[in-house]
């Protein structure tokens, strides 16, 4: 096996297990978490290094025993400025009501579920070139 198929069957499988690491942790936080009932307060608008500008939505909710908290969103977007106003569902952790996130896909689960599409898919990648290579189908020119 050439040794440039080890270093990247590592690779995919790091990124792999973080993407389970991401998974496990969210639905730990998912499953210990209280829901809430939130909105929109406000956006803080943040600039990249070419000048564009992202906005992260701020979210107000009150926890169950009436704790008023603030918290950024984790999803930058262009329009959330606009979104002031809406309301969304939260999941904060009780013990620590500071650690909140809206209750999205793209806020709870997103960062694990592109870890683990993109550690997969380079590891099915390199199956195949591995495949192919055993076949005599192409050759490393390394």
């Amino acid at each position: 096996m050439h040794p440039l198929f080890i270093i990247f069957i590592v690779a995919g499988s790091g990124v792999t297990l973080i993407g389970l690491w991401l998974l496990r942790q969210a639905r730990t936080f998912k499953r210990k978490a209280l829901a809430a009932e939130g909105h929109y307060v406000d956006a803080t608008r943040r600039t990249s290094h070419d000048n564009r500008y992202t906005a992260y939505p701020v979210v107000e909710f009150q926890t169950a025993d009436g704790q008023t908290v603030q918290f950024e969103g984790r999803v930058g977007m262009p329009w959330a400025k606009g979104q002031v106003g809406r309301r969304v569902r939260v999941l904060y952790d009780p013990a620590d009501p500071e650690k909140a996130v809206v209750d999205s896909v793209v806020e709870l689960w997103f960062p694990a579920l592109i870890f683990l599409a993109v550690g997969i898919l380079w590891l099915v990648v390199i199956a195949v070139l591995m495949v192919l290579t055993q076949a005599g189908i192409i050759t490393p020119n390394l």
